[in-house]
């Protein structure tokens, strides 16, 4: 039988029929040559085929464009691993402009960080901010399964840096600089990358502090003290954070103080640096250790002010005047390494000499004076003028300029005394010098004493004479011959003489208020 007659019989029989089954083995034996034939099984009685299982439905997966899938095929693997969201990423800057920066992360396409993912804040630019070829990190926020493709944020990246900065420092106990942004009931808010919170008990070096808004706008230093991360709480201490700076100077002050004090000694010229004044001097540095430098050892002449002589960060060179190594104390001076100006006075001031110089102090006792070589010289009260004054305002006054003479001078005292006194004698006889010197110059106006005693006793000659006194005063008395009288006139004078001296002396003796002459109408007498 053939085998295209037996598959259609086959297909022919109804289900329920089988064909009858040949047998194999006794035609086997029976006749060698005859070929056997299998049944074959009809096709309706065959096992379905299994239809091909479809793969999970990707969520927006029926709104995907070719582009997106491609754009999927080009982000789903960075260095043969796949991206996942939270994922910390490292890239390199390409760009940067008013829309962000594009970052290469190792894909065939940079992708763009927006502004709003690059920091907290209103950023305007990227520009200045970033520069291409800089590092920067970035946590994975989408994925190349999702629709809008794979996504980076550095923002979110430097708030996963700044938890593991602060938890890095609580477990190492480091000191974290935190800025106050806030005053709030128990304490205050700090920046720390994140938000912290310091309790009052905390704030500053001893605790316990009341005014806590002057802190708001500074930089605190602080150690953490709690971290709760899930819940984004942090608490820091600025009291532990100073302790220990505290302690720290402390300790860095003692071993600069061995080094020093081992090699110091009394005497030592140095080099310093003035770092800060106060009201009895200043504190220089002298190789990382300061001493005192005391406003009486500044210089060489009275200093009123540490700040009129000195100025921070001035480089001044001092001499060790003394050392207290257990108080770790060093005392300086600045005019002991200078010259002593008082050395060089006797080679420029004697005794009789005369200074002009400015009034540097008034005093109760007197006034000082400041000469060129820095050295102050002294003027008593009674020295002041011929009369002494009460105070020395009243006659002089700061930063007038004077003139003296030395009266004394003792080097070795570091003594001068200067004299107004002198200066003003010889100033008031100059003065009546001139005066007199203007009335030589200027005749005298009216009558004098001389005159009128003259005219008295011409008056009292011609009354012995006879003659009647003339109604009008003689002119005054000059230097030009008088005319000879007549010789008959003479005669009469020489025989009345001695009738005439009585009545002379007479007249010299009477007091001044009483000789009075007459004036004319026309000519008045003199005041004098």
């Amino acid at each position: 039988m053939r085998l295209d007659d037996e598959q259609q019989q086959a297909e022919g029989a109804q289900p329920n029929e089988q064909p009858e089954p040949i047998d194999l083995i006794s035609d086997q034996q029976s006749e060698q040559t005859e070929v056997s034939v299998e049944p074959i099984t009809p096709v309706a009685a065959q096992q379905p085929i299994e239809e091909p299982i479809a793969p999970p439905a990707v969520p927006g997966a029926s709104d995907l464009t070719m582009e997106d899938v491609m754009r999927q095929v080009e982000d789903s693997d960075v260095g043969g691993r796949s991206l996942k969201r939270g994922e910390m990423v490292e890239g390199k800057v390409v760009q940067a402009d008013r829309e962000g920066v594009l970052v290469d992360v190792g894909l065939k396409h940079e992708i763009r960080i927006p502004l709003n993912e690059l920091a907290d804040g209103n950023l305007t630019t990227a520009e200045g901010v970033f520069s291409p070829d800089d590092k920067i990190n970035a946590i994975v926020t989408g994925t190349a399964r999702e629709k809008e493709g794979l996504q980076l944020s550095h923002r979110q990246a430097q708030f996963e840096d700044k938890w593991e900065e602060i938890e890095e420092a609580m477990r190492d106990k480091k000191t974290l600089q935190a800025m106050v942004i806030e005053r709030v009931k128990g304490g205050l808010v700090v920046d720390l990358g994140v938000r912290g919170f310091i309790p009052g008990s905390h704030v500053g070096a001893h605790g316990g502090l009341k005014n806590l808004d002057r802190f708001v706008g500074q930089s605190l230093p602080v150690k953490v003290l709690e971290i709760d991360r899930e819940r984004r709480k942090v608490v820091v201490s600025n009291r532990l954070a100073e302790e220990q700076m505290f302690d720290q100077k402390r300790k860095d002050r003692q071993e600069r103080q061995s080094a020093i004090f081992a090699k110091l000694q009394e005497g030592d010229i140095l080099d310093g640096t003035v770092r800060r004044f106060a009201a009895y001097g200043a504190f220089v540095d002298i190789g990382g250790y300061e001493g005192l430098l005391h406003i009486s050892e500044m210089s060489w002449s009275r200093v009123e002010e540490p700040k009129d002589v000195l100025s921070e960060g001035q480089q001044i060179q001092v001499k060790v005047v003394k050392l207290e190594r257990e108080r770790g104390k060093v005392s300086l001076s600045l005019r002991q390494a200078t010259p002593d100006p008082w050395s060089e006075i006797p080679d420029h001031y004697q005794v009789g000499a005369t200074v002009t110089a400015p009034i540097s102090r008034v005093v109760k006792s007197g006034a000082f004076v400041r000469l060129p070589e820095q050295v102050e010289a002294f003027i008593p009260l009674s020295e002041m003028a011929a009369r002494r004054p009460k105070n020395a305002e009243d006659v002089v006054r700061l930063g007038q300029i004077i003139e003296g003479t030395i009266i004394e001078l003792n080097p070795n005292g570091r003594r001068m005394v200067v004299s107004l006194k002198n200066q003003q004698e010889e100033a008031d006889r100059r003065e009546a010098e001139r005066f007199q010197q203007k009335n030589r110059a200027t005749p005298s106006a009216g009558f004098t004493i001389g005159d009128r005693l003259q005219e008295k006793l011409q008056g009292l000659i011609a009354k012995e004479l006879g003659e009647e006194t003339p109604a009008e005063p003689s002119a005054p008395v000059s230097d030009a011959p008088m005319p000879e009288p007549a010789a008959d006139a003479a005669e009469e004078v020489a025989v009345s003489d001695a009738a005439a001296e009585p009545a002379v002396a007479e007249a010299a003796e009477e007091p001044q208020g009483e000789v009075e002459a007459e004036p004319n109408a026309e000519e008045k007498p003199s005041d004098d």
